[in-house]
């Protein structure tokens, strides 16, 4: 469940990407349950080892439960367990298509980073068509 693709949900003006409450409290668990398990073992190395699955399984529960990618108006926000990104529109200079992830880069160094190998097909093409509108129409605007 917290390994499963993104919800993608359309607003009137915006366009949000998340995982939504339940695969990062599915993950949490799946942590919780490892750190019992951990508890209970009776050698040594299988306490560390399970120790630090739980660890990672609680860094992906906690990404999970923080990610959000906002579409909007004004630009493109990010939201990650390590801080937030907005890359307004008029100051895209450029945007990198890989196979597994989408670069949007900013003036300067800014860049947002779109890890997009758990999408599903209508999901990323979704995602690339929202981008490119509203690059497209950033760059009219600025243009008139």
């Amino acid at each position: 469940m917290a390994l499963r693709s993104p919800r993608l949900t359309l607003l009137n003006a915006a366009l949000r990407i998340d995982y939504g409450w339940a695969a990062g409290a599915a993950a949490l668990g799946a942590a919780l349950l490892l750190g019992a398990a951990a508890a209970l073992a009776p050698r040594r190395w299988a306490t560390v080892g399970l120790v630090a699955a739980a660890a990672v399984i609680a860094g992906v529960g906690s990404a999970r439960l923080r990610y959000r990618l906002e579409i909007q108006a004004d630009g493109l926000n990010s939201r990650e367990l390590t801080g937030s990104t907005l890359v307004p529109w008029g100051e895209v200079t450029h945007v990198d298509r890989g196979t597994e992830a989408l670069v949007i880069w900013g003036r300067g160094e800014t860049q947002i980073r779109v890890d997009t190998a758990s999408f599903e097909g209508d999901q990323r093409a979704a995602l690339e068509r929202a981008l490119a509108r509203r690059i497209i129409e950033s760059t009219k605007a600025a243009a008139q």
